[in-house]
């Protein structure tokens, strides 16, 4: 009986991992059909996009091929909005794995991309990313600046979700940051 309860437990405690994984496989399929059966490039960009994320949960080095596909048909497409989502997803994706002078380049050819076209919800979220760096690099100031003119942006924008992120940002180096004298 013990032993029953035992492996009862452990489903269940696997089960949502299980579901999960089968989730994403059937994701996966429907993307990458979807991919084979497009003859637009932009579409090619932006499934490769979408694929690069779903990639991205699990296997960063996945993601990484699949958003430099995607940049090569957003080039194709003279899609320079998908061309930044994908440069921004590497620079997110070097970010994370600690490589922040990479990540910086990354962000900062989104950024200019985003500004050629005149993305502003783009344009602060790369903004944001930038000062992101800057503030794992301990350079607060410099951060602050940058999430400034995110926030700043966002604000125009009505955009609540990314004035909330940008403010936990702001907060972020309010505790990390050593206390300046008066």
């Amino acid at each position: 009986y013990y032993i029953y309860k035992v492996r009862l437990a452990i489903f269940i405690l696997l089960l949502p991992a299980f579901l999960y994984a089968q989730k994403s496989h059937i994701i996966l399929d429907s993307l990458n059909k979807a991919f084979e059966e497009s003859n637009h490039d932009s579409i090619k960009a932006r499934l490769m996009l979408k694929i690069g994320n779903e990639n991205g949960k699990k296997n960063p080095f996945k993601a990484k091929a699949n958003y430099e596909k995607a940049i090569a048909y957003a080039i194709a497409a003279s899609s320079k909005g998908w061309q930044a989502k994908a440069i921004n997803n590497l620079g997110i994706i070097h970010m994370n794995q600690g490589d922040l002078n990479i990540a910086y380049d990354y962000f900062n050819q989104s950024l200019n991309l985003r500004e050629e076209i005149n993305d502003e919800f783009g344009i602060a979220g790369s903004l944001n990313n930038i000062g992101i760096i800057y503030m794992y690099q301990g350079n607060y100031d410099k951060a602050m600046e940058f999430f400034f003119k995110s926030l700043k942006l966002r604000e125009r924008l009505g955009n609540n979700n990314g004035v909330a992120n940008t403010i936990n940002n702001l907060s972020l180096i309010h505790i990390s940051e050593p206390t300046r004298p008066e």
